[in-house]
């Protein structure tokens, strides 16, 4: 899926959850959907492909807080 042009219309703050290891959104394309949202974020961290549950502690502890 592109979502190149859709991206930049997305003004809500954005937490860009990337798992290291994910084959699928490496953290170098987690990082360009970030930058090309207004007031995104991009967290990377060590899990994937399903970030919040494998494993639970990798998930980023910001998430629930976010926009800070």
């Amino acid at each position: 899926m592109d979502f190149h042009a859709s991206n930049p219309r997305i003004t809500k703050p954005t937490l860009v959850s990337v798992g290291n290891p994910d084959p699928a959104t490496p953290p170098a394309a987690g990082q360009e959907i970030a930058t090309q949202r207004k007031s995104a974020k991009a967290d990377p961290h060590r899990a994937a492909p399903i970030s919040n549950t494998q494993p639970p502690n990798a998930f980023p502890a910001d998430g629930p807080d976010f926009p800070h």
